[in-house]
């Protein structure tokens, strides 16, 4: 929460601060009589630091695609299984309901804020297989012909855990801490710059500082809220599989 609020709040100050101490600096310069000329490397640094958000943002991209991905195969996977537990015997019909009303109330009402959080639902996800592997091998003790569908079962329940997990791993799995830095620590030098240009030209309102004050905040906000999916504005959507518990529970309630 606390990384929250310094890329919501304290971040946007920052920028603000270079860009007046930019000017402060400038102002100093004036007064003893030095004269500032550019160097022609100004553009190229803008460059650089544009190169650089674009990595980022596309690293930062792909995380959120695969927290995607993920998810629609979580929900294909689910809707299999939901289809082929209509045709099973009342008695694992039973066993696979209990399966997934587990696996729905984690997927869409826990959270994985922290690292224990995540083992936890590790562990439940393992308790709720174990308790189906179980049943399955009893069965298979007595009733081996029926050996076919119940691989095709666990098959299908294997799939959705390495979804589930790819999922939940996902989300500490965060952009690097020293590129972040890198990338704001970049971005308050400019501000700088832009600031000491700003005033040396004597401009009250500089498209150009505004432009690269709103963009820096804009995409590095963006970025972090694609590395924190907990607590940023771009979550994951779960609709996909909200729809699929929804089908579910209307077929098992009615």
């Amino acid at each position: 929460m606390l990384g929250f609020l310094f890329y919501l709040v304290c971040y946007p100050l920052l920028l603000f601060g270079g860009l007046r101490l930019g000017g402060a600096l400038a102002k100093r310069m004036h007064e003893h009589g030095r004269n500032w000329a550019p160097l022609g490397v100004e553009g190229g640094l803008l460059g650089f630091y544009g190169l650089l958000i674009s990595f980022t943002l596309v690293q930062a991209s792909n995380q959120g695609h695969d927290r995607t991905t993920n998810i629609y195969e979580i929900s294909d996977r689910m809707s299999l299984l939901f289809r082929k537990s209509r045709i099973y015997d009342p008695e694992l019909q039973g066993k696979v309901k209990n399966y997934m009303s587990g696996l729905f109330k984690l997927q869409l009402e826990k959270g994985y804020k922290s690292v224990e959080e995540m083992r936890e639902t590790i562990q439940t996800v393992n308790a709720l297989d174990e308790v189906l592997d179980e049943y399955i091998i009893q069965t298979l003790a007595v009733h081996p012909e029926k050996r076919a569908e119940l691989t095709e079962l666990i098959n299908v329940t294997e799939q959705i855990e390495t979804s589930y997990f790819k999922l939940i791993h996902s989300y500490h799995r965060k952009s690097p801490a020293l590129v972040l830095f890198i990338l704001i620590l970049f971005s308050l030098l400019m501000s700088v710059l832009l600031g000491y240009i700003r005033r040396i030209h004597k401009f009250n309102i500089h498209i150009t500082t505004v432009t690269f004050t709103v963009i820096s905040y804009v995409l590095i906000n963006v970025i972090h809220d694609m590395g924190s999916p907990n607590i940023g504005f771009l979550r994951p959507n779960f609709e996909d599989i909200r729809e699929v518990q929804e089908v579910f529970d209307n077929y098992y309630n009615r």
